[in-house]
């Protein structure tokens, strides 16, 4: 995905659940305008892809999902699969300026520094209660605030395949969700109890509530971005590092 300078929306590859917003499930080569009348006839100002799912902020602040809703991860309270962008409507209230999408989840950042998450929470990937290693998934159907971020003003989030991470204000990263192969960036030992999931498993591997990565206690190595791929995490701190 891509935002032109008039807040147009390119999209290109793979379109097998609509993931592309063009209306249709077929492949494209190159990236090709999505309709402005899909998005209200407003300016886009943000996109962000998961595996199969697409979201957008327009100016006006509003939040539109695409593609793949198999666990509710377009919050918009169904299962279906959506070819088009559609407004989460549970988003109305609140001006979203950014967002971030995983393999079966998403996130939204408001411009008061609020991140909401919804879809799977198989390992506390939205940071609304997760699953262990070989449970069900549990799914949350609409957006939910990330109580554990309260405290934080958060200008940056990203997603990998099952875990999150935010940034702060102040350059601090959090993460949370799946920490098996150590892509939150802390310990597993390091982790409490009641930070991890809830059913006995290894709380280093799930983790339900944001972890503060323990570079973020140096002042020498305040963040100034963040990125996930599916099973790993990189930050770029002030220093270029």
């Amino acid at each position: 995905l891509a935002v032109a300078e008039d807040g147009s929306v390119l999209a290109w590859g793979r379109a097998s659940r609509g993931q592309l917003g063009y209306g249709d499930t077929l492949p494209r080569a190159s990236p090709t305008l999505i309709q402005k009348a899909f998005f209200k006839n407003s300016r886009v100002k943000a996109v962000w892809a998961g595996h199969s799912s697409s979201g957008a902020a327009t100016e006006d602040g509003a939040c539109f999902t695409w593609g793949d809703g198999s666990a509710f991860q377009l919050g918009t309270g169904d299962t279906k699969a959506s070819a088009i962008p559609r407004q989460v409507e549970t988003l109305s209230r609140e001006v979203i300026v950014a967002g971030a999408a995983g393999c079966r989840h998403m996130l939204a950042l408001t411009d008061c520094g609020m991140v909401f998450g919804w879809g799977s929470c198989r390992f506390g990937a939205h940071g609304g209660g997760a699953s262990a290693i070989g449970k069900p998934a549990v799914e949350v159907r609409s957006p939910a605030m990330i109580a554990s971020l309260m405290e934080h003003n958060i200008i940056e989030v990203a997603a990998g395949h099952s875990h999150s991470m935010a940034r702060t204000d102040a350059g601090v990263v959090l993460g949370w969700g799946c920490n098996l192969y150590g892509q939150l960036g802390v310990s597993r030992a390091s982790v409490s109890r009641s930070q991890g999931s809830s059913d006995g498993h290894d709380p280093g591997v799930c983790i339900d509530e944001a972890v503060e990565l323990a570079i973020s206690r140096d002042a020498d190595k305040k963040a100034v971005s963040i990125a996930c791929g599916d099973w790993h995490t990189l930050v770029v701190t002030a220093h270029s590092e």
